[in-house]
């Protein structure tokens, strides 16, 4: 699946979000702001329930996102057993 976007400020301004395959490093043109939308455990939005981190290797200058599976089953029991609206618990489970 796709991973976290990135987006670039450059001199004519922001272009389309991109984003590398999961696992693999990024390097961007140099002199120039990134924005990288990272993610997290749980809400996910494009079909994959694992939990998102990325690594900075700042001597570098890279950027690698990572993902791997967690027990979403539980936390979307926990989420129906705290009362919360069935949508968030289904969200967990499918990641969309």
């Amino acid at each position: 699946g796709p991973a976290p976007p990135l987006y670039s400020a450059g001199a004519v301004g922001r272009p389309p979000a991109c984003g590398p395959a999961p696992g693999a490093g990024g390097r961007g043109p140099p002199r120039r702001q990134w924005l990288a939308i990272v993610g997290s455990c749980g809400q996910a939005r494009d079909g994959q329930p694992l939990a998102t981190y990325a690594l900075m290797d700042t001597t570098r200058e890279e950027l690698c996102f990572q993902r791997l599976p967690y027990d979403h089953y539980t936390a979307a029991r926990k989420v129906r057993d705290a009362g919360l609206p069935e949508e968030l618990a289904l969200r967990l489970e499918d990641g969309a």
